[in-house]
């Protein structure tokens, strides 16, 4: 192929992972949490389930702990509907028990330094992935022209 075409593809290829980008952070903003409040985080049910569950040995699972939980994201616990949640638990811990067991170094913390500390083991974990797999596959960087 002449490097004129490879170039063309590579700007293609640039330019629809920028539309995907966009998409994908589109349906966050406007769909996936259109009804969530500004200060919504989907990590503090799972740390508050943890905590619980690992400090205070209480059930994750129960009512009481999703309305903790819907207080904490919500302001104030909400209201169920029997028909469409029976047990009084949606919103709350919604992770299976080993998830606990994951978050047990963040339980002791406070929520916004655990969040802090999370995001930026996140953050490593997906650079050292991505340079892994840029390794494997043995890929070399060359410009784009």
């Amino acid at each position: 192929m002449t490097s004129s075409r490879l170039g063309s593809r590579s700007v293609l290829w640039l330019l629809l992972s920028v539309l995907s980008a966009g998409s994908m952070a589109y349906y966050v903003a406007e769909i996936w949490s259109a009804r969530q409040p500004p200060h919504f985080n989907d990590f503090y049910a799972s740390w508050w389930g943890a905590h619980e569950l690992l400090v205070h040995r209480r059930n994750p699972y129960s009512p009481a702990v999703a309305h903790e939980i819907q207080t904490a994201i919500y302001g104030a616990p909400v209201a169920s509907d029997s028909a469409l949640d029976p047990t009084g638990i949606a919103g709350g811990f919604a992770y299976p028990p080993y998830a606990a067991l994951l978050l047990w170094p963040l339980i002791y913390l406070s929520f916004p330094v655990a969040q802090a500390v999370f995001l930026s083991v996140s953050i490593l974990a997906m650079l050292l992935s991505f340079a892994g797999w840029v390794r494997l596959l043995r890929f070399h960087w060359s410009p784009m022209i």
